[in-house]
C-alpha cells in the first residue's frame, strides 16, 4: 500500500504546486501544462484523479472553462406537444421573487434552449431573452426588471398540462476545447523557470488509446508519473509506478441508494468515484466551479472499511455537492471493501465505480 500512499502524496504535491502562482519551478510549470493539455482533450478532464490534481489551478484560471462530463443540454421537452419555458428572478423594482413563463409556445420535441446574455434595462435591472427551438421553428420571449444575477430557468412544461414524460435529449458529446498556450501533441514544451539560462527544460505529451469515456489516457495522470522532483527537469514520457487508479464497472445500476461490496479480479480498491451524467443545465449551480457544484446537497456517500482483524465499519459520510468526484482512504491500516450511497433522484441517475490500483 505504500506506493498507493505515495501516489496520493504526489497528487497533493502537484495540486499545491500548480495552484501556487508564485511557484514557477519546472514541476509547477509541468503540472499547469499538463492540466492545460488534458483540458484541451475534452472528457478526460473529468476523470477524478485529474480533477484532484488540477482543481486549484482551474479554479483560479480565467482563460477557459474546463469540461465536466457528458450531460443533456436540458431536461424533458421531447414529446410531440407545445412547450413553454418557466423562469424565476427577483424583480428589481419590488425586491420580490417573480415567476413567469414564455408567452410563445413552441412545438416539441424541443431541440435547443438558449438564454441570451443579459442587457441593461430601460429602468432598473436587466433584460433577458429565452429562445426555444423545435422541428417547426423557434420562439423567443423577453423578460425585464431582473435583479442582476437572479435569473434562472425553472424547466420546460407542456402547455396542455399533460405530464412531460417523453425523456430527455441525448447527452451532448464533449468536444476538445481551445486552451490558449496548451502544449501540442508530441512536441516538446518548455517548462523552464523564469530567468533560466541553461538548456530548455521540456516535457512532451503523447495521446494514447484508452477508455472512450475519458479519451486519451497516456497523460501526466495515467499511466505513470511524468514529473520529476521539485526544481528538477521532469521526464519526457510516462515514468515509473505507481499507476493512478482505473475505474471499475458501475455498481449503482441507476439506483438512488445502495450498499455494495466490490472485489476486483486484480488490484486493490482505494475508493469510489461518483458521477451524475444527466443533470440538466437548467439546474444551475455555483458559478465558475468545475466540476459542476451545487449549493444544494445531491446526496451522501461513505466507504465501507475493514481493519486488519477483519472488522468492518463505515467511514465518515461525505456530502455530495459536485456532479463528479471521488472518495478514498489514505491509510495503510484499513482496506476499502465497499460503499454506501444515497442521492436525490431529481438530479438524475448516479454512477458509482470503484477506483482500483495494482498492488505494489
Amino acid at each position: 500500500m505504500s506506493a498507493i500512499l505515495d501516489w496520493f502524496d504526489q497528487i497533493n504535491d502537484d495540486r499545491d504546486a500548480a495552484g501556487d502562482p508564485n511557484d514557477t519551478s519546472p514541476r509547477a510549470n509541468s503540472v499547469r501544462a499538463a492540466c492545460d493539455w488534458t483540458a484541451s482533450k475534452g472528457a478526460i478532464a473529468s476523470a477524478p484523479w485529474v480533477q484532484a490534481t488540477c482543481r486549484d489551478y482551474w479554479d483560479d484560471n480565467p482563460d477557459y472553462d474546463v469540461p465536466t462530463g457528458p450531460m443533456p443540454p436540458f431536461e424533458g421537452g421531447q414529446c410531440a406537444a407545445q412547450y413553454r419555458m418557466g423562469v424565476q428572478y427577483i424583480n428589481c423594482n419590488t425586491g420580490v421573487q417573480a415567476g413567469a413563463s414564455q408567452t410563445v409556445a413552441v412545438n416539441g420535441p424541443i431541440t435547443s434552449v438558449e438564454v441570451t446574455d443579459p442587457t441593461p434595462g430601460s429602468g432598473c435591472g436587466e433584460v433577458q431573452d429565452v429562445i426555444l427551438s423545435g422541428p417547426n421553428g423557434s420562439g423567443s420571449s423577453t423578460f425585464a426588471l431582473i435583479e442582476p444575477g437572479t435569473f434562472q430557468l425553472t424547466g420546460l412544461f407542456r402547455v396542455d398540462g399533460m405530464p412531460d414524460d417523453c425523456g430527455d435529449p441525448d447527452p451532448e458529446p464533449i468536444p476538445p476545447i481551445d486552451v490558449p498556450g496548451a502544449p501540442e501533441d508530441g512536441e516538446p514544451f518548455d517548462v523552464s523557470p523564469p530567468g533560466w539560462t541553461g538548456p530548455p527544460i521540456t516535457i512532451t505529451f503523447e495521446p494514447g488509446d484508452g477508455d472512450p469515456e475519458y479519451g486519451p489516457v497516456n497523460t501526466p495522470f495515467g499511466p505513470g508519473d511524468i514529473f520529476g522532483p521539485p526544481n528538477q527537469p521532469p521526464e519526457s514520457g510516462p515514468g515509473s509506478e505507481p499507476l493512478p487508479p482505473s475505474e471499475g464497472d458501475d455498481v449503482a445500476g441507476g439506483d438512488p441508494s445502495g450498499d455494495e461490496e466490490s472485489a476486483p479480479e486484480s488490484g486493490v480498491i482505494i475508493g469510489y468515484s461518483w458521477a451524475f451524467p444527466n443533470i440538466p443545465m437548467n439546474r444551475g449551480g455555483v458559478a465558475g466551479k468545475s466540476p459542476r457544484t451545487f449549493f444544494e446537497a445531491l446526496g451522501t456517500i461513505q466507504l465501507k472499511l475493514q481493519d486488519p482483524d477483519g472488522g468492518r465499519y463505515y467511514d465518515s459520510q461525505y456530502v455530495i455537492r459536485e456532479s463528479r468526484g471521488a472518495v478514498f482512504r489514505k491509510d495503510e491500516t484499513v482496506s476499502v471493501v465497499g460503499v454506501s450511497w444515497a442521492v436525490k433522484p431529481s438530479f438524475g441517475v448516479v454512477q458509482i465505480r470503484p477506483l482500483v490500483v495494482e498492488e505494489q
